[in-house]
């Protein structure tokens, strides 16, 4: 299985987590669980060009994604004409974050959000919310996200 993991708005507390797995070295167990890490943001060598590369094929459909993981609420504004640009979260100063999850979300077999701020949006989302995050299929308690309370995976799973 192939698994690809994005980090957007969030302090990345749950991949400090995931480092510090207990059941053994990290890489050992996923690889005798037969997942291939595509990529993550802390532990990849690949660089940004790289990167970039690995995402644009899992979001054409040229690199296959079992499951997408993703950390920490997606931000959609600012608003120009309306419309959430993502522009607050560039990755590598490029396309907006938010643009990769949707282009990469309907294609992944599965997908999950890693904590509450990928779940809900989390802190990010509390109070004003300058950002407008959002979880992926959650709005704090609101259903919605920004995949939608429709949303269902390449298995008919929600996120």
């Amino acid at each position: 299985m192939k698994l690809l993991w994005l980090q957007s708005g969030g302090c990345g507390g749950c991949t400090l987590s995931w480092l510090g797995y207990e059941q053994g070295p990290l890489f050992e167990v996923l690889g005798e669980e037969g997942v291939e890490l595509l990529w993550h943001p802390s532990v990849s060598a690949a660089g940004l060009d790289a990167a970039v590369e690995l995402l644009e094929s899992c979001a054409s459909g040229r690199e296959p994604v079992d499951i997408l993981c993703v950390e920490g609420a997606a931000l959609r504004g600012p608003y120009i004409d309306g419309v959430g640009s993502g522009g607050f979260h560039r990755f590598g100063g490029g396309a907006p974050m938010l643009d990769w999850i949707l282009r990469i979300a309907v294609r992944a077999r599965h997908v999950v959000a890693v904590g509450s701020c990928a779940a809900f949006g989390g802190v990010v989302a509390a109070g004003v919310n300058p950002t407008d995050a959002a979880g992926l299929q959650h709005d704090g308690e609101i259903g919605g996200g920004v995949l939608g309370p429709y949303f269902r995976d390449a298995t008919g799973l929600p996120v």
